[in-house]
């Protein structure tokens, strides 16, 4: 959240002019979303066991950017419309079905 109100922050500044804060909350989401992506890197690697990002295979990197990012944008969306609570839930519970229900369908 730190990203998003930093960048829709410096954006709405840049933008004053135009009166345009919907305009920078969105794009500071949309950064923010883009970062928040390869943050979750370092913890594929983990769960797969590998030492360097090299090592993981493309599918995984292309999994976690696109759908960390997806999340990312709820995430921020709802961070601006309801608040950092439902942010945090939002993010819990797509942690819930990524770590939990998704690899125990795949057992099954």
């Amino acid at each position: 959240m730190f990203v998003l109100g930093l960048w829709a922050f410096l954006l709405s500044l840049a933008l004053k002019r135009w009166n345009a804060r919907r305009g920078a909350l969105w794009a500071g989401n949309v950064i923010a979303a883009l970062a928040f992506g390869p943050a979750h890197l370092p913890a594929t690697m983990v769960a797969l066991g590998v030492a360097t990002p090299a090592e993981l295979p493309s599918i995984a990197i292309a999994e976690v950017l696109v759908l960390s990012s997806i999340v990312g944008i709820v995430v921020g969306e709802r961070y601006i419309k309801e608040g950092l609570i439902a942010a945090v839930g939002v993010h819990f519970w797509a942690d819930v079905v990524w770590h939990i229900l998704w690899p125990a369908v795949q057992a099954t």
